[in-house]
């Protein structure tokens, strides 16, 4: 995440940083994997998502300025 969130300013490739969301995301894999509920060897390796993807609650651009205020309030089907 520090990496992402040291990015050149101005070249917007993260357009928004999840930062609280990553770390209580991460936590939760910790405890899984404490508990013994591993899932795999991808098991809370955190990534990032284009932004074409919607993101309940998260903005989402679609990467064109007239959406860069669209917050959709559902994730779509998996």
């Amino acid at each position: 995440m520090s990496a992402s969130s040291n990015s050149t300013p101005g070249s917007r490739c993260v357009i928004t940083l999840t930062r609280d969301l990553a770390l209580a995301q991460a936590k939760k894999a910790d405890e899984e994997v404490a508990a013994g509920k591993y899932r795999g060897p991808l098991h809370g390796i955190p990534w990032g998502g284009k932004d074409l993807l919607d993101t309940a609650g998260i903005p989402t651009t679609y990467g064109a300025e007239p959406f860069r205020t669209v917050f959709p309030k559902t994730m779509p089907p998996s």
